[in-house]
């Protein structure tokens, strides 16, 4: 995920706006914005620009991430960069 969302924006940034700790979990919350500038989705390079939030919670075991739990406001990103993406309803998988 995090290899193709850089190949897409290459200039990507993210800061982190808050981090919670608390045993072995750790939370964050960050602003991502950038250029797309390679293929997103399926899509090809628009040029545009973006900006979303997006939260992880990570689970930590001997030091080592063991768990990710991730958020993003992808429609936001889909509504700027233009993307076209189908958003109907989408059964998960068993």
């Amino acid at each position: 995920m995090f290899t193709a969302s850089k190949a897409a924006s290459p200039d990507r940034q993210l800061r982190n706006d808050m981090i919670i700790c608390q045993d072995d979990m750790v939370s964050t919350r960050m602003m991502v914005w950038g250029t797309q500038t390679g293929t997103m989705m399926g899509n090809p390079p628009s040029g545009r620009q973006f900006k979303f939030t997006a939260m992880d919670i990570f689970r930590f075991k001997d030091g080592m991430i063991v768990e990710r739990w991730g958020e993003s406001d992808t429609v936001i990103l889909i509504r700027q960069l233009g993307l076209d993406v189908d958003l109907s309803f989408q059964p998960m998988a068993d």
